[in-house]
């Protein structure tokens, strides 16, 4: 089986809409692990595993110091 990992924070119209993609995706065979604020992505498909990553760092952000100063 085959397994993907999604950053669901980067999609436009909201982790709720990668979510349902992942849905799509788990359904024919794929396991999908979402990053990404649990709260907003709801409940996960069968096949779908969550994992809450309530904080994101933005694109201008240095990433060494993003990476010492956040959780």
């Amino acid at each position: 089986m085959v397994t993907v990992a999604v950053d669901a924070g980067g999609a436009d119209l909201g982790p709720a809409e990668v979510a349902a993609g992942a849905a799509l995706a788990a359904a024919a065979g794929t396991k999908v692990i979402l990053f990404g604020p649990a709260a907003a992505i709801g409940s996960a498909a069968d096949g779908v595993e969550v994992v809450d990553a309530p904080l994101s760092i933005a694109k201008a952000a240095d990433p060494a110091y993003a990476v010492r100063s956040n959780p």
